[in-house]
């Protein structure tokens, strides 16, 4: 009988023990400005952002083009409660908070070597322990070729004066291309800055490679209104708002005082269209 009911009661605890291992997750911290969560790995269709200093929840991590992603299954608010997100988010905009020391490498490196990202340059390079073993090298090879070089100082010929060279202007250098600033696509660049007549350098069509400027000319995605016949909206955004570029600041602002929720309505030019407004506002409305 006492055997039964210990039965009974460790498949009762069962389930419960399923579904904490189903929630278990890493804490992250987000560390850029603006995280934006997409519906699939690798993605460009926005389902939420997150912010600098959020808490991100990982239930799993995976590779796309090989590129460390994480699914970011809700976000932890001040008050201990959760929101839920769903969605994948580049690793490498996420700190550990149970390793601090967590590496931002998007390739294995081996055991005990220091290895560092650098967005600038969009490679990862080995940091102390490369650079010891390196300048250890160097070391060896400069006290091998040291007594060579004193026997030649030693039997070489006093050498002749050289006629002082004459002031010369420095050659003019053409400016390097600038890269293509990205947000969160993993191409290297961590700028959070947007301005009104700069093409907007993510989302998909037709947000990505349009400034602000030209987008409030362009005709939206879908209706504002469902079933609103096309004839009513099928045209410019001008032809229905009289939108500035102080108006669209302000329209900005409201968003950016509630990041978290920018993405839980839809736009009619879409969600990249807001989080654009988003960027450029936090920008300074340049």
């Amino acid at each position: 009988m006492i055997g039964r009911w210990v039965l009974l009661l460790a498949l009762a605890t069962l389930p419960g023990a399923a579904s904490a291992a189903g929630t278990a997750c890493v804490p992250y911290k987000v560390d850029t400005g603006l995280l934006n969560i997409s519906k699939d790995i690798g993605g460009t269709t926005y389902i939420d952002v997150m912010v600098g200093g959020d808490t991100a929840c990982v239930t799993k991590e995976d590779k796309f083009e090989g590129r460390d992603w994480g699914y970011v299954i809700h976000k932890l608010e001040d008050s201990d409660q959760t929101t839920a997100v769903e969605g994948w988010a580049p690793m490498r905009y996420l700190k550990s908070l149970s390793d601090g020391d967590r590496k931002n490498s998007e390739s294995d490196s081996a055991q005990g070597e220091c290895r560092r990202y650098l967005p600038m340059l969009d490679q990862t390079v080995s940091c102390e322990g490369t650079k010891t073993a390196a300048q250890g090298e160097d070391d060896n090879t400069m006290a091998n070729r040291e007594p060579v070089q004193k026997d030649r100082v030693a039997r070489a010929p006093d050498p002749k004066p050289q006629p002082k060279p004459t002031a010369a202007s420095p050659p003019s250098q053409s400016p390097e291309p600038k890269a293509r600033q990205t947000a969160n696509d993993d191409s290297g660049s961590d700028s959070d800055e947007l301005r009104y007549k700069q093409p907007v350098p993510f989302g998909p069509y037709p947000v990505n490679g349009l400034s602000l400027e030209q987008l409030i000319e362009t005709v939206p995605l879908f209706a504002p209104i469902e079933g609103l016949p096309d004839e009513l909206w099928k045209k410019s955004c001008a032809t229905c708002h009289k939108w500035n570029k102080d108006r669209l600041c302000e329209q900005g602002k409201t968003y950016a005082k509630s990041a978290k929720d920018v993405l839980r309505h839809q736009h009619p030019m879409g969600g990249a269209f807001k989080i654009a407004l988003m960027k450029w506002s936090m920008s300074g409305c340049n």
